[in-house]
């Protein structure tokens, strides 16, 4: 009983620490967006 205690003991601690680590993951590789242009006028043509 004592070994399955440790066990789930290491692997909540293992689940937090991986999810943590995914934050970070995600933040360091997410696509930035791009930044509004100036509006052009249009053309008039003269």
């Amino acid at each position: 009983d004592d070994t399955w205690v440790g066990f789930r003991g290491g692997l909540w601690i293992a689940s937090a620490a991986f999810g943590i680590w995914q934050v970070f993951y995600i933040m360091k590789h997410m696509i930035k967006d791009d930044e509004p242009a100036d509006p052009v006028s249009p053309d008039t043509g003269l």
